[in-house]
């Protein structure tokens, strides 16, 4: 009778540590997908940040271009572009102090890619003490040279850093 009452001692034993295996697979399996869908969460809000910034960019006053007060949307106006890249090295706090708070870390340049081969550098902001990753962003447009009243073809160049 005591031999009986051991083996049914030792079966519910094993009965609950295979259960408790069970449960601990279970939770690590659970843990790691939660874990992937975090990561892919994250990137999704990376890109969307990404791409809320060049927007930002392309929508910029005081660089777009616009016909009887009506803005074009992804259009430069080459002579605004000329016109700020020469104001913000004349005055490099206007950079740290507006800008740096709406773009952050990232650098922003526009090149004309036809008919002619110019580039405007208008924002660099690199912190290259501790870069942790680095994302660009390649957005067409269109730029319009005010004088000569024709558009020509550019890219902007959106370069994000992020920090450790």
């Amino acid at each position: 009778m005591n031999s009986k009452a051991q083996i049914q001692l030792g079966e519910s034993i094993f009965a609950v540590i295979i259960i408790l295996f069970i449960i601990v697979f279970a939770l690590v399996f659970y843990s790691g997908s939660q874990e992937r869908e975090y990561t892919e969460q994250q990137k999704k809000f990376v890109d969307l940040e990404s791409i809320s910034l060049a927007q930002f960019v392309g929508t910029l006053p005081e660089l777009g271009c616009s016909e009887r007060e009506v803005r074009d949307l992804s259009c430069f106006d080459k002579t605004k572009l000329s016109a700020f890249v020469t104001t913000l090295k004349k005055h490099p706090l206007l950079t740290e102090e507006y800008y740096s708070t709406q773009l952050g870390t990232a650098t922003i340049q526009i090149a004309e890619i036809y008919p002619d081969k110019k580039s405007w550098l208008l924002y660099n902001n690199s912190l290259n003490t501790s870069i942790a990753n680095i994302r660009q962003v390649q957005k067409p447009i269109s730029l319009l040279d005010s004088v000569t009243g024709k558009y020509s073809f550019g890219i902007l160049y959106l370069t994000l850093y992020d920090r450790r």
